[in-house]
């Protein structure tokens, strides 16, 4: 994993283009198991597959107060994937903004006005 050799990361942009099967389930893992990788500042990842662990990481940035992350799902992902994003968009939108620092992500389907609320609310807390 690329960013396991960079130490002193703090932005991180990767776009996995049409090859989304490099992410995988065990993907969230390999991160959060990588011990400088809680330091990274700025954290991007662009046609992320719907086998992304995206309820371990949200329990990983839960603990992270300060890491600012924005995910973008490929087009294709299922329903099923859709409603656990739904859910934990509904979570971030409800949670406290001190408890955590909360993350944005998008995909095809999404509603606009939660995936607006997300981001504004990402980008009010990315200037305190």
């Amino acid at each position: 994993m690329i960013l396991s050799i960079f130490t002193n990361i703090k932005y991180f942009f990767y776009g996995f283009g049409n090859n989304s099967g490099k992410c995988s389930k065990n993907t969230v893992e390999k991160l959060i198991n990588i011990p400088h990788f809680s330091k990274v500042d700025y954290f991007f990842l662009e046609n992320v597959s719907e086998s992304f662990d995206v309820e371990t990481f949200y329990e990983f940035l839960k603990k992270n107060k300060c890491m600012v992350v924005t995910l973008i799902f490929e087009a294709t992902i299922s329903e099923e994937c859709k409603i656990r994003l739904d859910t934990i968009t509904d979570k971030l939108l409800e949670s406290n903004p001190n408890e955590y620092f909360p993350f944005a992500f998008t995909y095809l389907g999404q509603s606009y006005q939660k995936m607006k609320l997300l981001f504004d609310k990402l980008k009010k807390n990315m200037h305190h």
